[in-house]
């Protein structure tokens, strides 16, 4: 009687391969978000508490930037602008640094843990 089992290269199934290593299965998660350095948060925070945009230019940027979701930051502790003067929006700060206004505004909540260089050390 001939043998009628199927042999692998024949019956359809692919080949499983080598088995992974361990250094390959146990792979730490990495996330497709991207990571901002303290330097580049800080970088944004003191871009939004320093910069004097005109009013003139900004009566320009009101049609097209912010008419819509025109979100100024609150001024907590920052010193009044001279008059003929703005602070930059949310949306202006988004635009400008190519990162989402959520985070710009958790970073502006946090502001000072992160000027301070106390935000996201370990604690304990």
């Amino acid at each position: 009687m001939a043998d009628t089992t199927p042999s692998p290269e024949t019956s359809g199934r692919k080949s499983r391969g080598r088995p992974k290593r361990t250094k390959e299965r146990n792979a730490p998660y990495t996330s497709t978000r991207p990571r901002h350095s303290n330097n580049k948060k800080k970088e944004v925070l003191v871009w939004l508490a320093c910069t004097k945009i005109p009013l003139q230019q900004s009566i320009a940027i009101a049609n097209t930037l912010v008419q819509h979701n025109s979100r100024h930051l609150p001024t907590d502790g920052l010193d009044p602008l001279e008059p003929g003067y703005r602070r930059p929006t949310l949306p202006e700060a988004s635009a400008f640094f190519r990162i989402p206004r959520s985070t710009i505004r958790g970073w502006w909540s946090r502001r000072d843990d992160i000027l301070a260089g106390d935000y996201g050390k370990k604690k304990g």
